[in-house]
């Protein structure tokens, strides 16, 4: 078996807590818009986007790999980035 702490050592975690157009107090919200942008950005980067389940599966790790992570169980990840995430 891999070792997976060695792996996540080199694979940035890119983790959002809320996504939604109502900003809470502090930084921790991106509008739609601003996720869109994010993911704009890795795709026209190259960088590859990866589960913590599918990271075992990898013979070798792509360059420029990548993993999302969500915070909580917000409604709006369901109806704002999951449509994103999916195209």
């Amino acid at each position: 078996m891999k070792n997976l702490h060695n792996l996540l050592d080199r694979i940035p975690v890119i983790n959002y807590h809320k996504i939604e157009t109502n900003h809470d107090i502090g930084i921790t919200t991106r509008t739609p818009q601003q996720f869109g942008e994010d993911l704009r950005f890795l795709h026209e980067n190259d960088y590859h986007t990866l589960t913590f389940k599918n990271l075992l599966s990898y013979e070798t790790i792509p360059d420029k790999s990548v993993i999302i992570t969500f915070d909580d169980a917000y409604k709006s990840f369901y109806i704002s980035a999951y449509p994103m995430l999916k195209h």
